[in-house]
Formats: structure tokens, sequence, C-alpha cells
């Protein structure tokens, strides 16, 4: 079957496989280095060990030197015939599996790389120098962490995960302490603990501490309060919601970090995903209200992670099971409080719109990162180990 390099819609907006590279491993994430053209590659070998490697974007025009000089995230427009390669410029194995990894716990300067691996270890990593990890946290989890995410600004420095163990820990790197903050544990009385596949954070405004949602194999999303937590040193009260949505949460993000809660994506096995407003809280009606944004599909492909956009946050991207990647723009709707009575009020989830979907690989888009500098540019990998440089043109006429 032959793929598709681009698609687009009456949308106007495009999706674009710019290039491509095959790797001899098996990728499990990506991850733009902040205010470069750099990127992580975190994988897994065929024997066992891991991978962390960095790529860089260059220019190629053999024609035309000037066009050749440009930075690759310049807003100049490109030549017919310069194209943009992947370049490796470092690499360096590791004794495990490496499973995920994330920048959002430190600054644009910083940039200090944090990453899980299948032993259930953190790691710290200087992206320039990767010999060795800056710092190892042995036994973080019992398991392998299926997930990471943090968030940065003046009052918080944390790093959130979830591990197969089914527990999510937070993190404070501040800390010469090698223990979690906060460690949210399942139940010592459930035989059977669902694995954590998804953390993200979200709510982190300079006046308040963050909101942690997370995502299991069950079906079921919570949401952790840490404020919560650290009024009161109980971390019993931590939970402030919760719900099931009957398959597994593949993916979980707000549409952005650091703002007051707005809205979050839910995206699960057998092709569901659902929207919920995050404006309005009524505990006594389920919490958040919710739209489909795609209806169960029995046996239908797994969405393994929603994407929204650093530039428009009602733009958001889906990563198929089948290899296709969905464009989507949320529509606000005209009330999004709707008053019951004069003590009562629900919120009022609005409508997800597909705009356009491109099949980029036969197998599962494992990953996908936006660049936060350069509207519309993105990188993704999927499981037949290879990595695709994306252009998501049309969006700025949205």
């Amino acid at each position: 079957m032959r793929l598709r390099d681009e698609s687009s819609s009456s949308s106007g907006v495009q999706i674009s496989v710019h290039s491509s590279i095959a790797l001899d491993e098996t990728i499990h994430d990506v991850k733009w280095i902040p205010s470069s053209a750099r990127f992580c590659v975190l994988g897994a070998h065929a024997r066992g060990t891991g991978s962390l490697q960095v790529f860089e974007l260059e220019n190629t025009h053999p024609l035309d030197e000037e066009a050749s000089s440009l930075s690759p995230l310049s807003s100049s427009p490109a030549k017919p015939s310069s194209r943009l390669v992947m370049n490796a410029k470092g690499k360096c194995e590791h004794d495990h599996a490496m499973k995920c990894g994330t920048f959002a716990g430190s600054d644009a300067i910083e940039r200090e790389f944090i990453a899980g691996d299948f032993s259930g270890q953190l790691l710290c990593w200087d992206v320039e120098y990767l010999t060795k990890p800056t710092r190892v946290v042995k036994n973080a989890h019992e398991s392998i962490i299926n997930c990471i995410d943090g968030c940065y600004n003046q009052h918080s420095k944390v790093i959130v995960t979830g591990s197969r163990d089914g527990s999510v820990k937070v993190w404070d790197f501040r800390r010469k302490q090698s223990d979690p903050v906060v460690n949210f544990a399942p139940s010592v009385t459930t035989k059977v603990s669902p694995e954590c596949w998804s953390v993200n954070v979200g709510n982190a405004k300079n006046d308040s501490e963050p909101m942690i949602l997370a995502g299991y194999s069950d079906g079921t999303v919570k949401m952790f309060d840490l404020r919560r937590v650290k009024n009161s040193g109980e971390y019993s009260t931590s939970l402030y919601w919760e719900t099931n949505v009957d398959r597994g949460v593949c993916g979980v993000e707000f549409d952005r970090k650091a703002i007051e809660m707005n809205k979050f994506v839910v995206t699960c096995l057998e092709s569901q995903s659902k929207v919920f407003d995050a404006r309005t809280f009524n505990p006594k009606r389920g919490g958040f209200s919710s739209s489909v944004v795609t209806e169960v599909m029995e046996n239908g492909p797994t969405i393994w992670g929603v994407k929204h956009s650093p530039f428009n946050r009602e733009i958001s991207v889906f990563l198929g099971g089948d290899g296709t990647l969905s464009v989507h723009k949320y529509a606000y709707p005209k009330q999004r409080r709707l008053q019951l009575n004069e003590e009562e009020c629900v919120g009022n989830a609005g409508q997800t719109h597909l705009l356009v979907e491109s099949k980029v690989s036969t197998q599962p888009i494992s990953a996908f990162d936006w660049n936060k500098d350069k509207e519309g540019l993105a990188i993704c990998s999927s499981f037949d180990s290879r990595i695709r440089l994306l252009f998501i043109t049309g969006m700025n006429k949205l």
C-alpha cells in the first residue's frame, strides 16, 4: 500500500510529510529541544538496551549558498529546491529501554531532559553532553514508567510520572532528596491495579499549584489537586475528580498548561475520544461536562494520544493506531455555563470538528510533538521505526 505524502481538505488545512528517516530501534517518544532546531528521540534496541539520540534540522541546497545558510526555523520562504534534512548529532546507549521524556520541568535556557525507562528509573540528561545522565533516581517506580509530564514557572517546578504499577508520582528536582513529594498510589486492597497510561499537567498559573490529569487502562480518568495536598497535608484528599469512559485511556491533555483550566481531551482504545469543559465544575452532576469527539468503534484503531497546537489551543492532533494523523478544531457553545436553578449551574462542552486526516504510516503513531517556535512544524514517530518531519499548514487562516 502506498501512503499519501500529503493530505488536504476543504478547510484549507494540509498535512505534508516533508521527509523521513528510518532507525534501527523501536521509537517510543520524540521531543523538540526548546528554542532550537533539534529534537530528542527515545527508543529501545532489539537487545533490550535503551537509546537517546539528538537530531538537528539542516537546510540542504547545493546550488544556493544563501538558502543553505538560513536557519531551519527562519520565517524566510524556502526555495523550491531546498530541503530540510534530519542529521544525527549525538547518541548514547542506556542499560534499559527508554519509554518517555519531557522538557516541561525546566526553562528554555536550562533545557534539562528528564526521561523514564522500562525498569522504573528516572534519568536527567544534559542534551549537550550525552555521555551519562546528570542524575538518576533508581526505583522511582516498581515497573515501567509509561508516561511523563511537568510544569515550570516561578512558583512550580514539578515532574509527574505514571507507571505500570498503577501509581502517579510528583517529583521536585530542586530538592536533593530522591523521594517523590507526592505518591498517588493505588489502594492496597485492590488485587489488580490498573496501569497509568497517560499524565498531563495544567492550571499551572503563577498564583496557584497545578492540576494533574491521569488516564488508566481500565478507563478511569482522575484529576489530582496539588494545592489541596499542599494545604492539607493529607494525600487522601488530593483526588479532585474521577470518572470512567469505559475504554482504556491512552492520552489526556489540557489545551494549555499555564492558564486557568479551560478544557481537556481524553483519547482511548477502540477509537473513542471526548472533550471536557473544565471551567465549570458541578460535583453533584458528574463534575465536568463532556462531548464526544469520536465514537467508540468495536475493534477500531486506538487513539494513542492528543497534542494541542502551541499557537492555537482550539487545534489538536490525534495520533491514530492505524498510522493516521487527524487535525481537529474545537468550537465553543454559545453558552458555556447553563443555569439549572438559582443555586446550581453546569458546564456545557462544545463540539470538535475534523479538519483533515492523513495516513502517514502503516503502523501506529507512537509519538508526536509540535515545534513551539515555528507554527505548523512537527515531528512524529511510528512503530515502523521511522521519524517523520511534518508541515501542517493552513491553520492560521481558521
